[in-house]
């Protein structure tokens, strides 16, 4: 697995957003984590058919990254994934 491309947006508030792009499987996961200063949670979306969706466990590949981003091994995050 690696990340191919990372960018950190800082938005009002002071809520982080992290866009990624990892490169694992033959193919690029673009994924967004969005850190909620306010509820101290974090949100992960996945980039699939044109639009964001929360990750859904919909295949083994999906699970082991959404789990690895819970576990903070792709980035560190302050708060806890949903």
């Amino acid at each position: 697995m690696i990340i191919a491309r990372h960018k950190t947006i800082t938005s009002l508030g002071d809520e982080q957003h992290h866009e990624l792009v990892i490169d694992w499987f033959d193919r690029d996961w673009k994924i967004l984590i969005t850190e909620n200063v306010k509820r101290s949670t974090t949100s992960a979306f996945i980039w699939d058919n044109n639009t964001w969706r929360p990750f859904a466990g919909q295949s083994h590949e999906e699970s082991i990254i959404y789990n690895w981003i819970k576990q903070g091994k792709i980035i560190k995050l302050k708060y806890k994934v949903q």
